[in-house]
């Protein structure tokens, strides 16, 4: 019962919280129990003969399929655990009374090796490859995974001989006192690592600009002229003295798009500043009522200081994003505190909602005009109306039975109001993007898996993989046509 109810657990967290579930003991006790089950069974289960040699087979090559089938966008662990799990208990199993063909195999020098510093090998080479992703731009080359994978292994081979392997011969002699001292001091180790960063992220300025990036990843250039608007980062290309091409502003759907249009601009060569802030609307002078986000007098102050910067550092490109079908009271989605609202609402309903959006879009689409700046919005993709209780049920069973995207047609009563309020803007500086018929299958059907692939975070939400799949065709078009303005003398 606890081993079933924790493997749920596991696949339940994965769709909510997939890193606590990889990280939290409640949702791996599943896993050691099966440990525990062949520990107590050692003595009283074996296996000889041919029973051995199939179940160690088979064990092995479970093993081996889910070492060449899983990948980083495999949903783990949750149920994709059970086969690499089930492969080495089958094989311990086969193997407990002697050893099998396979087994003989496995206990090749060459492999006992790999196994001795195996565990000191899973330690040391995840922070060497982070390392590496973190400092070069576009992620390591081949050449250089190789070389760290190499210090990795020199460094787990001298981790098992100076350190696993004299803790280990102390055996009894090794007190609890000398135990404790050796966690205390790697204790102290630990905090003085953590308190230096946290002294540094306080005083960033004095590093190097590349040790900011990645430190903070919200950076401060070293022309004193060209500062960052409020919650303002750099994204694009790591050259943050030349002029900035474009900026996106935006909520927390913005967030979602961030990460992709920093690769596009860096393909394209172009630096960006993103200035997202969730629950924020980019538009002048008009707030919303949320309890979770700040007040009418934050979302008015920071709206400001975006446009501001933007006029003030000639900024010629800015993509707006947000959600604002929940703004206008959207077919199926009205909520009073979401509708938009100004200093002259008097009775807050959608009608109003689109009344505000209409006179205040256009204000700040007329200052960002009066810069030179053209505007880009992006249209939003569905919003999945489902149970969030039951597509994360759902989530486990397969593809062909996994819940379905909301149709088209419900789409398009969603987009109703976005549609009519921001078609009379296209063209007069304003460049609408999207939407696609990509996002749709053939059924017409929105598109919220991509194999097991979560293309939505949650109803609301893309995923980072949902960004890339359905608006990276659109965006590139888009940073295309930036980088192509970008090479252009200003004022032509």
């Amino acid at each position: 019962v606890l081993g079933v109810s924790s493997l749920v657990l596991s696949e339940t967290m994965l769709w909510y919280y997939p890193t606590a579930s990889f990280f939290l003991t409640p949702c791996r006790i599943w896993e050691l129990l099966i440990g525990a089950v062949l520990a107590y069974q050692s003595n009283v289960v074996t296996c000889r003969g041919a029973i051995s040699e199939v179940l160690s087979a088979t064990g092995l090559c479970l093993i081996v399929w889910s070492a060449f089938s899983l990948s980083n966008q495999t949903l783990f662990p949750g149920v994709q655990a059970i086969t690499p799990c089930l492969g080495a208990a089958l094989f311990i199993v086969a193997n407990s009374g002697q050893l099998s063909s396979t087994g003989h195999l496995l206990a090749t020098k060459l492999f006992v090796g790999i196994g001795l510093i195996s565990y000191s090998l899973y330690l040391i080479h995840w922070p060497i490859l982070v390392a590496l992703r973190h400092v070069c731009d576009g992620g390591p080359s081949t050449g250089l995974k190789c070389i760290a994978l190499t210090a990795a292994v020199v460094l787990s081979i001298a981790s098992w001989k100076y350190v696993e392997q004299p803790a280990r011969a102390a055996g009894t002699s090794f007190s609890f006192r000398k135990a404790m001292s050796y966690y205390c001091a790697g204790t102290a180790c630990l905090l003085t690592a953590v308190a230096s960063v946290y002294v540094m992220s306080a005083h960033i300025s004095y590093l190097p600009r590349s040790a900011i990036t990645r430190l903070s990843g919200r950076v401060q250039s070293e022309n004193e002229d060209l500062d960052l608007p409020p919650r303002g980062g750099f994204i694009g290309v790591n050259d943050y003295n030349r002029q900035v091409s474009f900026v996106i502003w935006g909520d927390s759907h913005a967030d979602t798009v961030v990460y992709l249009c920093d690769q596009l601009a860096k393909e394209s060569g172009l630096l960006g500043v993103s200035a997202t802030w969730p629950g924020f609307v980019p538009i002048l002078d008009a707030w919303h009522v949320d309890p979770t986000i700040e007040g009418p007098a934050k979302q008015i102050e920071w709206s400001r200081e975006v446009v501001n910067w933007v006029v003030e550092h000639e900024v010629r490109e800015i993509i707006l994003v947000a959600r604002w079908e929940t703004r206008l009271g959207a077919f199926g989605i009205e909520r009073d505190g979401a509708l938009l609202r100004d200093a002259n609402t008097t009775d807050v309903s959608a009608g109003d909602a689109e009344r505000v959006t209409v006179d205040h879009f256009r204000q700040t689409v007329n200052e960002l005009r009066k810069a030179d700046c053209r505007v880009w919005l992006l249209s939003q993709v569905p919003i999945q109306e489902q149970s969030k209780v039951t597509r994360s049920i759902r989530s486990v069973q397969p593809p062909e039975e996994r819940p379905t995207g909301v149709t088209r047609s419900r789409y398009n009563l969603q987009q109703e109001p976005f549609n009519r309020v921001f078609g009379q803007f296209e063209g007069s500086g304003v460049a609408i993007v999207g939407p696609s018929y990509d996002w749709f299958d053939q059924a017409g059907r929105s598109r919220i898996f991509l194999g097991r692939k979560r293309l939505y975070h949650d109803d609301n939400h893309l995923s980072v993989d949902g960004a890339e799949v359905l608006f990276k065709p659109l965006l590139s078009d888009v940073f295309d046509s930036i980088s192509e303005s970008s090479k252009r003398p200003t004022g032509n």
